[in-house]
């Protein structure tokens, strides 16, 4: 091919004049051998120019302008921190981002493949780039230490890039693993190859400690939000028989952040240590924990290390039923021994449960309690953190909504500033996406809170009884155990204000009381977030439709339905319907959320559940709590015993545990069914005259709409169904808007009046 092809070299000048600030265009041989690379019908070619990265950024953004898919690059992975510093800039001006655009696997000559490289991934490697004098060496997290060939197969790409590295220079031959992987391919599928001469690099601090692999390597920082605490904490680090260090702070203020300032202050102290966060047992055992510690004692290390144990409090359930005392034990027990260092983030308020468990081990713990930092810090940080979000939403992010975002903390609000500003804001923006506006409103900040606002005790009960009828007792335990929390007498403040198991036969009101807790206590319908559980049976796809996937994958969506819908509504009911047909794997992914108010969706975010009530709806134990009168058929009583056992053998202790409370509700009664209807005809006219409509009846259409079509097995399911198919077609052929409904020869009919 001797001249390139029009439309692509016009598309590839413009990205290179963009990305290069260039004025001029590539010369055709340049444009020649690219389109060569990706238009031929073999399309694999080799590469031993020094010009492979701007091949890369270059051919992803006509590519990706084209429709096809992302660019994935296999990559030795020491090189991957020099691939990076070198591809951000124009990636940058392009437009074009890491893990969407371009997706970068690390190689080992193993043959061992390292999972997609996350944003927060990609941004430590690009600080790290920085701050190394050999960018080659500069580490990919610790927890990308395992293999990911599954992960690889599920991309779809629109070119492949491989890096190789041979003694020369000169092409070689790739592990074989990567060459059958190549053949599978779809033969369009463009491949560009590229070899470099190995280098030989001296490991530095933080190389030595990724290749001991548990836990993630604290990055530290040179920016000082809080120099005295950070001092302090590092100073106690460094003492000859370090105490184990506790900082303690509501959670949002800062307490994670300020481990980058202890590692930064060893740095500056020229005191070589490592910190290093470990996720501790959640199950109640210390194995996990412990295998862990006993890798890396077995492994001497080279420079001192910090085990950080974030969430100390929850990791060892502090505060949550039973402690984890052989977790607690396991702790103690190391650092008595002195192999390592740590580091616990944890709230204050465990620190007086920790002391009922251990007194020895909390006498010896050195406290440093963060206080909030001053407001003009509070912005810049809000600022810097939401600032990214806001422009890629299109969105302008102004002082004085950051400003309304820093209000003070309402008392049943989790975090503290800047983390609770934070939050404010990301809801703010997603509130305005989803409303698709350009600007960003302090209303969209929604700042009243439900317990300022939302009706409890005899209001909340005469609310809710006034729209569910028959079901008196269902409605005086809810009220009962909803006003504590909404008044903010909440034992745990992340927790739901509630969660509810209702069970009783079809058409008793279970999702009725659903949509009327929304309304009553959130102020509108549309703050109910419906799920039907029997959609969620299959495991394999279930938890990737709550929680959501990397949008490159194939048959995935980049948001998960749950995560998405409670990030946006904070405050709203959460409907679980027919809770048991969900697969059993899925019923566990709920116990975080009844337990600890939080749920991480496919791409880290969090959704905080602590101004949520939710209300699962079953008919466990119905059909075996009915009882029957022989030779008859007609229901002689409930024997709730056995609807007890029902839902027991069904859902296991650690659900049932944390649930707030089971409500029953009863079949309802003729005369309940009526009281229904009359509720239902006056709402939906009411809703007619506002356009003009008036319509009168009397108690006999009232019966004949709950009596006609009537089982007791569906309860009052009938009820809308007779109303859309007798009255509303009356309605529509009425001339006038002035109708009069009555029974004759046992039909409605309708009579138009002036």
């Amino acid at each position: 091919m001797s001249t390139p092809d029009t439309e692509f070299a016009a598309e590839a000048n413009h990205a290179y004049r963009l990305a290069e600030g260039a004025n001029h265009s590539l010369p055709n041989h340049v444009l020649t051998s690219i389109i060569e690379s990706i238009e031929i019908s073999a399309p694999s070619v080799e590469r031993t120019d020094n010009d492979f990265i701007r091949d890369i950024w270059l051919t992803t953004s006509v590519l990706r302008r084209r429709g096809e898919g992302p660019t994935l690059v296999l990559v030795p992975l020491t090189e991957v921190g020099r691939l990076i510093s070198e591809l951000r800039a124009p990636l940058d001006r392009l437009g074009l981002r890491f893990g969407i655009d371009i997706i970068i696997y690390g190689v080992l000559e193993t043959e061992t493949v390292h999972r997609r490289l996350t944003d927060d991934d990609i941004s430590q490697i690009v600080d790290n780039v920085d701050r190394y004098t050999t960018p080659a060496v500069v580490p990919v997290p610790a927890d990308h230490h395992f293999d990911a060939w599954d992960d690889v197969h599920r991309v779809e790409p629109g070119l492949v890039v491989l890096i190789g590295q041979t003694d020369t220079g000169d092409p070689g031959i790739f592990a074989m693993k990567i060459e059958s992987w190549l053949n599978n391919l779809p033969q369009s599928t463009p491949v560009l190859r590229y070899w470099e001469k190995k280098r030989n690099v001296t490991p530095d601090v933080d190389q030595i400690a990724s290749e001991r692999q548990p836990g993630q390597i604290i990055t530290p920082t040179k920016t000082f939000l809080r120099p005295a605490e950070s001092a302090e904490i590092a100073a106690q680090l460094l003492r000859p028989s370090p105490p184990i260090v506790s900082i303690t702070g509501k959670p949002g203020i800062g307490r994670t952040s300020l481990l980058a300032e202890v590692a930064g202050q060893l740095e500056k102290a020229g005191q070589p240590m490592v910190l290093r966060m470990l996720e501790g047992s959640d199950d109640g055992k210390a194995d996990g924990f412990t295998s862990t510690l006993d890798h890396l004692a077995s492994n001497e290390a080279r420079v001192p290390e910090v085990i950080v144990l974030d969430d100390f409090d929850r990791l060892a359930r502090l505060g949550w039923g039973q402690p984890h005392t052989d977790f607690i034990n396991t702790l103690s027990s190391m650092a008595e021994l002195g192999f390592f260092r740590f580091l616990l983030v944890l709230k204050e308020s465990r620190l007086s449960v920790l002391e009922k468990v251990d007194s020895d081990l909390a006498e010896s713990i050195e406290h440093i309690r963060l206080n909030q930092l001053p407001n003009e810090s509070l912005r810049s940080v809000i600022k810097e953190q939401t600032q990214v979000s806001a422009t890629a939403a299109g969105l302008t992010l102004t002082d004085d909504l950051v400003d309304a975002a820093l209000s003070p903390a309402h008392e049943t609000d989790m975090l503290g500033h800047p983390g609770l500003g934070i939050a404010r804001i990301e809801s703010a923006i997603a509130r305005a996406r989803q409303r698709r506006s350009r600007t960003l409103k302090t209303a969209d900040l929604e700042l009243s809170t439900t317990a300022a606002s939302s009706p409890v005790g005899t209001d909340l009960k005469t609310s809710l009884g006034h729209r569910i009828r028959g079901q008196e007792d269902a409605v005086r335990t809810i009220v009962e155990r909803l006003t504590p929390s909404l008044r903010g007498l909440k034992l745990s403040t992340e927790r739901p204000h509630g969660v509810f198991l209702l069970a009783g036969p079809s058409g008793s009101g279970k999702t009725e009381m659903a949509k009327q807790l929304a309304q009553v206590i959130y102020g509108t319908h549309e703050a109910l977030v419906r799920l039907d559980m029997s959609e969620y049976a299959d495991e394999k796809d279930a938890r990737m439709k709550l929680i959501g996937a990397s949008r490159i994958w194939q048959d995935s969506t980049t948001d998960g339905l749950l995560t998405t819908k409670i990030r946006q509504m904070p405050r709203s009911v959460v409907l679980l319907d027919e809770f048991e047909k969900a697969a059993p794997a899925i019923w566990n992914l709920f116990l975080q959320v009844f337990d600890e108010g939080r749920l991480t969706d496919g791409w880290g975010h969090v959704a905080d559940f602590s101004e949520t009530i939710i209300v699962l709806t079953s008919n466990l134990g119905v059909k075996e709590g009915s009882a029957r009168s022989a030779g008859f058929g007609t229901v002689t009583g409930f024997d709730l015993v056995k609807q007890d056992v029902a839902i027991v053998d069904a859902l296991p202790p650690e659900l049932l545990n944390r649930i707030t409370s089971v409500v029953r509700l009863n079949a309802l009664s003729t005369e309940t069914i009526r009281e229904i209807a009359r509720l239902e005809l006056d709402q939906a006219f009411d809703r007619f005259s506002q356009n003009g409509w008036h319509i009168e009846f009397d108690e006999e259409i009232v019966i004949w709409i709950a009596d006609s079509g009537y089982d007791p097995r569906y309860g009052a399911r009938h009820l809308q169904r007779n109303i859309e198919r007798q009255v509303l077609p009356l309605l529509t052929a009425a001339q006038s808007k002035q109708v009069r409904l009555e029974v004759r020869n046992q039909a409605i009919s309708a009579t138009e009046f002036s």
